[in-house]
């Protein structure tokens, strides 16, 4: 597992996505759920690109993999939970239905979990549903410049390039 790091110089390279809409908002095939901010990136036809339900990606994407649990809420409802219903496809028309607005905040809720919040109530937790692991993140963000940052259960935050190795902590 890459070196650790204080959620201080996480926000110094993830503070970019704060004020930005959702511009995309997908339930893999896995349950996995992720929601693009900022640009729409077109992509060109690849195999990752026949995954998607859309032809793009957000500038931004956070998310989580099948291994984490999630919900969707405001105040004290849950709008829609990862485990809702067993379709995929139920799920992401749900996921569909919500207007998620502009992040302005992520929030440890715990030692495991993350909170995204949006300016208009609605907050998104990502749920560790494993024990501690060094290969199954809670959550995720890919940033632009291909900079992955990942949220592990009980351990903490690392960055690193998404298809290199271990990124400086110094990010300008």
């Amino acid at each position: 597992m890459d070196a650790m790091m204080s959620k201080e110089d996480v926000l110094k390279i993830i503070g970019p996505i704060f004020g930005k809409i959702c511009c995309r908002k997908q339930v893999g095939l896995i349950k996995s759920l992720t929601l693009g901010f900022g640009e729409k990136v077109y992509l060109e036809p690849t195999k990752l690109r026949e995954r998607l339900r859309d032809p793009y990606r957000g500038e931004w994407e956070i998310g989580t993999w099948n291994l984490c649990a999630w919900r969707v809420g405001r105040e004290n409802e849950i709008i829609c939970g990862s485990n809702d219903s067993s379709d995929v496809k139920e799920l992401d028309r749900s996921i569909g239905q919500i207007e998620f607005g502009n992040l302005v905040e992520l929030q440890e809720l715990n030692k495991f979990d993350i909170r995204a919040v949006f300016d208009n109530g609605i907050y998104v937790d990502f749920l560790a549903t494993i024990k501690a692991s060094s290969e199954h993140d809670t959550f995720h963000v890919f940033c632009p410049n291909k900079i992955f940052v990942a949220y592990y259960a009980g351990k903490g935050w690392t960055a690193k390039k998404s298809n290199e190795g271990q990124l400086n902590k110094k990010i300008n």
